[in-house]
């Protein structure tokens, strides 16, 4: 982490205060230390540090703010003279922030609007995001998915509006972590899952720990602040899909496993695929279009892992290793065939 920290604007500290916090909860390294020191030389840093911790309950932080950082007499007479917000005024604002930034407005969240922020978090196509979140979950966001995440002292709310998202979530029993996508809620307590969502479908990936799946409510029905009873657990190494009329679960092999989430490390694995369903995957990763000239590429089948956003290095493995033949037309189009232009 560079050691030269530029700040703008007020919701830049916030920002970064909320990813110290969830630092400083967990404890720092020594890296992370000399980082820390440079992040609190701006003058709002302490406040908005403190702040943070007294509206998501985290006092025990304050604690280890004051070992490594001891409050000075110009931080106590900055706090006298008012910056600091009222709680509920400064959550307000923190959700007014957020949502401005919206391209459309987002749909209502099943969440109770007491004391929430609001952070939207999105990619574009080949576009991938690792994020760290207040309560120090880490999330993997796959290449064109959108998220919002609103948090309470109750109850950790995310909607994934589209694409996919990996969690690796922070445990924190007394306040449940919930996903909400298409028509389903998932919820768990500390574990490491991924879920997909389409227009069609919502899939589900357990990699660790447990995952509660339910039918999801109106935002006027259950707001999902405790473990919601009777839910379907799914357990690690298994997968479901979920569609409205249909449920379909089953376990998965390691080896699957890593081929599904291997985006997580910016590549895309093929195991036997056909080609159609293979191209249909890079697809996601890319805007060019690929058609099909003949129906014997199609079911070509394929093998091999390969880094994404290379979408040259795919093209000449195709034509050297499986006879796929390509032709680019302009920027945007490609044509396959399994005979020779």
């Amino acid at each position: 982490m560079s050691k030269v920290i530029q700040y703008h604007k007020p919701d830049d500290v916030l920002e970064q205060a909320s990813q110290w916090l969830a630092k400083l909860d967990r404890g720092l390294s020594r890296t992370e230390q000399q980082a820390f020191v440079d992040f609190m030389q701006h003058p709002q840093a302490r406040i908005t540090l403190e702040e943070l911790a007294q509206l998501w309950d985290k006092m025990d932080v304050l604690a280890k703010l004051a070992e490594l950082m001891p409050p000075t007499a110009a931080a106590a007479r900055s706090r006298r003279i008012g910056w600091t917000l009222p709680l509920s005024l400064a959550a307000s604002l923190l959700v007014m922030v957020s949502t401005f930034m919206l391209f459309q407005p987002p749909q209502p969240l099943p969440v109770a609007a007491a004391q929430q922020t609001i952070h939207v978090y999105q990619t574009e196509v080949g576009e991938y995001r690792r994020i760290v979140l207040l309560d120090g979950t880490e999330v993997a966001l796959n290449s064109d998915s959108r998220l919002r995440v609103s948090f309470t002292a109750k109850v950790r709310q995310i909607y994934l509006e589209r694409g996919e998202a990996f969690f690796d979530v922070a445990h924190e029993p007394a306040r449940p972590f919930n996903v909400w996508a298409n028509d389903r809620l998932f919820q768990a307590v500390g574990t490491a899952f991924s879920v997909q969502v389409d227009a069609l479908k919502v899939a589900l990936i357990v990699q660790e720990g447990i995952v509660s799946v339910n039918k999801a409510v109106t935002s006027q029905g259950l707001p999902a602040e405790e473990l919601v009873p009777g839910g379907q657990l799914m357990q690690a190494g298994t997968r479901g899909e979920y569609r409205p009329m249909q449920d379909n679960t089953a376990p998965i092999v390691a080896k699957e496993l890593e081929k599904r989430l291997s985006w997580r490390q910016g590549n895309i694995i093929f195991t036997g695929d056909r080609l159609e369903d293979a191209i249909a995957e890079v697809s996601r990763h890319t805007l060019v279009q690929f058609e099909f000239i003949d129906e014997q590429a199609r079911n070509v089948q394929v093998a091999g892992r390969f880094k994404l956003g290379d979408l040259d290095g795919l093209l000449v493995a195709l034509q050297d290793n499986f006879n796929i033949h390509y032709q680019r037309i302009g920027d945007d189009r490609i044509l396959l065939s399994a005979r020779s232009w």
